[in-house]
């Protein structure tokens, strides 16, 4: 029987299927770095009311009805003039993901483009039609007051 021995080609094959891999995952984690950031998406009777940056401290009017506030990456509603109040007592909402709910008033608030749980799949990426908030758009979303001074 005629045995055959490692060669030069089964070297350089090994080395290109390397390669590619470590070429892969390079690329994947250069993808990685420019995802959506996390968003603040507030909607009144399931219409969308505005999208907001959560790396932006804001305090937003939202109808007549309610406050929310954007403030060190968290989100939480400051003041609502329903009854039961169940929105403000309501823990923050992070940049891993949650909603906060006015049933009286239909106010929504959730994070869109959640970062990843732990591995625990609790949490995943929303889905979202809107793939990015433009500068043209900023000015649709109506009276956002700065906490920056």
């Amino acid at each position: 029987m005629n045995k055959k021995s490692f060669g030069r080609n089964d070297l350089l094959l090994i080395l290109g299927i390397a390669a590619a891999a470590i070429l892969m995952l390079l690329a994947y984690y250069h993808h990685m770095r420019y995802v959506e950031n996390p968003m603040l998406e507030i909607t009144v009777d399931n219409k969308t009311y505005g999208i907001y940056d959560l790396d932006k401290d804001a305090r937003i009017q939202i109808n007549d009805t309610n406050v929310c506030e954007i403030h060190d990456g968290t989100v939480r509603m400051i003041s609502a003039d329903c009854p039961d109040q169940v929105c403000v007592h309501s823990s923050p909402l992070t940049k891993r993901g949650g909603s906060i709910v006015c049933l009286p008033n239909r106010v929504v608030l959730r994070i869109i483009h959640a970062e990843k749980s732990d591995g625990s799949g609790q949490e995943e990426k929303a889905n979202s039609s809107l793939n990015s908030v433009s500068s043209s758009s900023a000015g649709r979303y109506p009276q956002i007051d700065s906490l920056a001074e």
